[in-house]
């Protein structure tokens, strides 16, 4: 059963840093924090993942 997580992060880029948080429904925290690595596929920045937070069980 996948979990609900929170994920957050900074994403740097040219002009500086900001933070972002996400959640996301992950089988377990490391896949949680896999996923999230993934989205520097769709962005040229590097993203730099901070905390996950497990939420709870999806029903």
């Amino acid at each position: 059963m996948k979990k609900l997580f929170d994920v957050f992060y900074d994403i740097y880029g040219d002009d500086g840093w900001y933070e972002e948080r996400v959640t996301i429904r992950a089988k377990d925290r490391e896949d949680a924090e896999m996923i999230v690595s993934g989205m520097e596929h769709h962005s040229v920045y590097p993203i730099v993942i901070f905390a996950v937070d497990e939420l709870g069980e999806v029903a």
